[in-house]
């Protein structure tokens, strides 16, 4: 059984089950956190990286070290930039939209 934060995450991947939408990390974070007031600081925090200060960039990172997770219980999977033609981002799987279904059936039930 999934946690109710996983099943939120799956939900906001679902629009991308057609394999020619991805979601990126970005995208994912102003969705999952984006209303909520405790996690604003990751979206207004300033961090140097090396090469200047960069705001709202532990809003991505820490999305895509969540994603990266869930790929690896085979909820979502990566997808790399194809020479260009692709944007690069996170799918959900057959196994994540599978996990919905079973997360939904057992809560109405």
């Amino acid at each position: 059984m999934i946690t109710d934060k996983t099943y939120k995450a799956l939900k906001i991947l679902e629009p991308t089950k057609d394999y020619s939408v991805v979601m990126s990390a970005f995208v994912f974070a102003n969705h999952f956190w984006g209303d909520d007031p405790e996690k604003q600081y990751l979206f207004t925090a300033m961090t140097n990286n090396g090469n200047g200060a960069t705001a709202s960039k532990k809003a991505w990172l820490c999305a895509g070290s969540y994603l990266s997770k869930l790929a690896k219980k085979g909820l979502v999977r990566w997808q790399p930039s194809l020479k260009g033609y692709h944007s690069t981002g996170y799918q959900i799987t057959s196994k994540g939209l599978e996990t919905i279904k079973e997360y939904e059936t057992k809560i109405k039930g």
